[in-house]
């Protein structure tokens, strides 16, 4: 499956969801790259990843919608088919490639993660990660670190219960 997300005129919908609080974590030094969401993704900045998920999600192109179907085309599959014993509480390998340094992928790999888990029951996900050396040869480099070690910061924090193992200290 694929879903192309992006947002028009996504100032607008930012300025409109903050008041009503959806988008309070935005970082404040990163408000001003929204309006770079131009249909091609997050301009790399992460947390312009996670607003075009979370303004699709809770708008026209829910995430949670299309995962559901395909979990209802699995199972009414093996549900009509008399020749396998195959239950629909079966595991479901589901296989996640994200980037976790450039700025849509790293910035709603976690979400994205969450979704599977809460639609597709007993889903097994199996992800592929690509390290910051996959962007060493295009033109737009300049966050990629960054979008590297918040992504891998998000990951520890929320893989060691909402607290944070590591952090930057000066040696």
């Amino acid at each position: 499956e694929k879903l192309h997300l992006t947002i028009n005129q996504p100032a607008g919908a930012y300025k409109a969801g903050l008041r009503n609080g959806k988008y309070a974590w935005m970082p404040e030094e990163n408000q001003g790259n929204i309006a770079d969401i131009r249909g091609t993704g997050a301009g790399q900045v992460r947390s312009n990843g996670r607003f075009i998920l979370e303004y699709n999600e809770e708008n026209s192109k829910c995430i949670s919608g299309q995962l559901k179907k395909v979990y209802r085309d699995l199972t009414a599959a093996v549900a009509g088919d008399d020749s396998f014993d195959v239950m629909a509480t079966a595991k479901t390998d589901v296989y996640l490639a994200f980037s976790i340094a450039g700025g849509t992928g790293s910035g709603m790999f976690l979400r994205i993660a969450s979704l599977i888990r809460q639609n597709i029951p007993n889903s097994n996900l199996i992800a592929y990660a690509y390290s910051p050396a996959l962007f060493e040869g295009v033109s737009v480099t300049w966050n990629i670190k960054h979008n590297a070690y918040g992504a891998l910061f998000e990951l520890d924090y929320n893989m060691h219960g909402n607290r944070s193992e590591y952090k930057n200290k000066s040696m």
